[in-house]
């Protein structure tokens, strides 16, 4: 009689514990687990991308700007 309680109990409790994990699984592909999703890898690429634009600028400003800066300091007909 035992053994049938104890059965029945892990069942019940592998059972409840299936039940909690594909709830929590599927509640990923609801609309709005999906939009959520798509709206956070939407921030992070836009954040990755103005971060790659912001070095970018960085660079040329650096390669660019600084030549013409020592051309003027350089030039005799400056005032």
């Amino acid at each position: 009689m035992f053994k049938r309680v104890r059965w029945m109990g892990a069942g019940a409790a592998v059972g409840a514990g299936a039940v909690v994990w594909l709830q929590a699984r599927l509640r990923k592909y609801t609309p709005a687990g999906i939009a959520g999703e798509a709206v956070e890898r939407a921030r992070s690429a836009i954040e990755e991308g103005r971060a790659a634009m912001r070095d970018r600028e960085a660079e040329l400003r650096h390669s660019h700007l600084r030549p013409q800066r020592r051309q003027q300091r350089r030039s005799p007909h400056r005032k």
